[in-house]
């Protein structure tokens, strides 16, 4: 038993001896800076309603009319930043590239949502889009409307629901 104790010990100072402090070699450094813009409390959810919808007509013209929806930006600071990064994120339809897919308990199927900038042009769900910060309170505008599937033979109607995030970032 003392034999053993013996080699621990001498493994130990061994092994000690081996450690050595080194000198600082990490240094971390940044800039904290004040807030660019606070979000309005009434956006931090944006529900959207597409209410009761005929499944032959959306079948037959395609897709719904553009909607508008907003997002607003209270007391952006223009000198923390000038724009807006706006990413819109979600589970994305296999279909329509780009586009937001219903959600999995959805009944309804064939078609998908369509998230669009403020001129009306399709935004892929992961691409950032820019927006220039133009006053104190700016409200970002977007649009949003269903895309029937090309090639389906028709929309299963039913409940849908989809769900998806966006991120806002100041560079």
């Amino acid at each position: 038993m003392k034999m053993k104790s013996a080699m621990a010990l001498l493994a130990l100072s061994l092994l000690a001896a081996g450690v050595t402090l080194a000198a600082d070699n990490m240094a971390f450094e940044g800039t904290l800076r004040a807030h660019a813009c606070t979000l309005h409390p009434d956006d931090k959810m944006i529900p959207i309603d597409f209410g009761d919808l005929a499944s032959r007509d959306l079948y037959l013209s395609g897709g719904t009319p553009d909607v508008a929806f907003n997002i607003r930006l209270l007391d952006c600071n223009t000198a923390v930043a000038r724009d807006v990064l706006v990413t819109f994120m979600g589970n994305q339809s296999t279909q329509i590239p780009g586009a937001l897919a219903l959600d999995p308990g959805s009944a309804a199927a064939g078609f998908a949502v369509v998230l669009k900038d403020a001129a009306k042009m399709p935004l892929r769900l992961g691409d950032t889009h820019s927006t220039a910060l133009v006053s104190p309170d700016t409200t970002l505008l977007f649009h949003h409307s269903l895309a029937v599937v090309p090639g389906v033979q028709a929309v299963t109607p039913g409940q849908f629901s989809a769900n998806g995030t966006f991120e806002l970032h100041y560079p």
